[in-house]
């Protein structure tokens, strides 16, 4: 059965080729997050973040209430609501028409904003991210809120990529090709020896 060990080196290369692409730069995938700082900077309005979901008859089932310094996983936001609504928008309901700071928004404040509801644009990176479920090097999308006639989300540039997580993506990448090609190499050679014959060893 020797032709099992190329076989197997083979099998090995594939299989870290393809966790090498999907790691990227040697970044883990995981959960993204949108984060939105200075909130707390307009107290006489209630944030939103819309769509979460279809309202489904339940009123606040459509929108995520935002909180300082507290983020939100993408992947709670329903795909289908967001084609649906065009977008993911950040949503300023005055707290005097709201009625109370925990109170769920209805839902023609956020899809046609009036009486002094703003709304934001959509929100490009995080639209990518809910649709489409695109990996992104950065662990979160990051905004600030600035409220005037508009509402406005300024980006905040993410973090760097640390050097020793990007060095270790990139050894990794190698090693993964690096030692199952040598594997095949020693086995093809000694296959090769095997099979020489007495005349080719005089």
């Amino acid at each position: 059965m020797a032709w099992k060990a190329p076989l197997l080196a083979a099998v090995v290369a594939l299989v870290c080729a393809a966790g090498a692409e999907a790691a990227g730069t040697g970044q883990p995938n995981g959960p993204k997050w949108l984060e939105f700082e200075n909130l707390n900077s307009y107290p006489e309005y209630v944030f939103y973040l819309w769509p979460r979901d279809t309202d489904r008859g339940s009123p606040g089932n459509s929108s995520i209430q935002l909180r300082e310094g507290r983020a939100v996983n993408l992947r709670t936001l329903l795909p289908d609501a967001v084609r649906a609504a065009g977008g993911v928008y950040v949503v300023a309901i005055p707290l005097k028409l709201l009625g109370g700071p925990f109170q769920p928004a209805k839902e023609e404040w956020l899809t046609s904003p009036s009486g002094g509801v703003l709304k934001s644009q959509p929100l490009a990176d995080a639209n990518r991210q809910v649709i489409a479920y695109e990996p992104d090097a950065s662990r979160s999308i990051r905004y600030r809120v600035e409220v005037g006639e508009t509402l406005k989300l300024v980006p905040i540039a993410a973090a760097e990529t640390p050097a020793e997580l990007a060095l270790g993506g990139a050894i990794s990448h190698w090693y993964c090709f690096v030692i199952p090609v040598a594997a095949l190499m020693v086995v093809l050679w000694k296959l090769a020896l095997q099979r020489r014959t007495p005349a080719d060893a005089t």
